[in-house]
């Protein structure tokens, strides 16, 4: 879905395959009633985490996608651009020409405006703030990991290891522009894709390991990724949106029927270069 062509995964894995005991929970009738009464109330609590997440993950897939089919490659030459720039101005003590952090990314976008370049600046900030929802998102979800660690869910240790995988291709200072490209025919890419494709390998792999890391909390909690009513994330997204949101959870059952073990294509949802898997 977002495995990218580029980072490395967890490893896969069956999302209850470790994590030490805990709850399981299609059979909580072996709770004493106190117990579960928590459990339903936890239960409560997971939903809105799921739902707000979950909803937000398929918005940021929905825009990226869009953004990916439409603004890549004008994108990408942006980014050049913006470091042949670099190279002509004096920069901060330590800084280079060379773009390989999302806050350099960000910076660079004054150097474009200054030359009257705001389209390529604005292409920029537009995978900048999803970089940013994606952060943002993953703080969040390491609220819901807590909340899910206090009531001994299982699979706990698969969920913190998407969870901080998510995290780290989010990362503001680091530096992006070492990452390789797996599963992809690197010499098919022209010169500026092979060096500045790091960035969608980054956004994507964060999304994938987002949607990774909901599906283990739908595992380990029993609840699905889109409530029986849907109407509590679908009255605040678009048609388009929404749809994204149930092919999302269609492939990740689709993955846990076939192979638990085996990552999801990007090209599912993901199309163009970063798409190849």
């Amino acid at each position: 879905m977002a495995d990218s062509e580029g980072a490395e995964s967890d490893g896969g894995g069956s999302s209850q395959a470790s994590g030490g005991a805990g709850v399981d929970p299609t059979d909580i009738s072996k709770m004493s009633e106190k117990d579960q009464k928590k459990w339903n109330k936890n239960l409560l609590a997971w939903r809105m985490f799921i739902d707000f997440i979950f909803r937000h993950v398929a918005i940021v897939t929905f825009k990226y996608n869009n953004f990916e089919r439409d603004n890549m490659q004008q994108f990408l030459a942006a980014v050049d651009k913006a470091e042949l720039l670099r190279t002509k101005i004096k920069l901060k003590k330590g800084e280079t020409a060379s773009i390989t952090s999302f806050r350099a990314l960000r910076d660079s976008t004054g150097v474009l405006q200054d030359q009257q370049a705001y389209r390529e600046a604005d292409l920029i900030l537009q995978l900048v703030d999803l970089c940013g929802r994606m952060r943002c998102l993953g703080m969040i979800g390491g609220g819901f990991y807590k909340s899910l660690k206090k009531g001994n869910v299982r699979g706990l240790d698969n969920i913190k290891k998407s969870l901080d995988f998510w995290k780290g291709f989010c990362l503001r200072g680091y530096d992006y522009g070492e990452l390789q490209f797996k599963n992809a025919d690197v010499e098919t890419f022209s010169a500026v894709e092979r060096k500045h494709l790091s960035w969608s390998t980054a956004i994507r792999t964060a999304i994938n390991m987002s949607q990774q890391f909901l599906k283990r909390a739908s595992d380990a909690t029993g609840l699905p990724l889109i409530a029986a009513d849907p109407s509590s994330i679908q009255k605040f997204m678009r048609a388009s949106e929404y749809a994204v949101a149930t092919k999302i959870q269609e492939l990740l059952m689709a993955r846990d029927t076939a192979d638990s073990s085996a990552g999801i294509s990007a090209a599912a949802l993901l199309g163009g270069k970063g798409g190849r898997s």
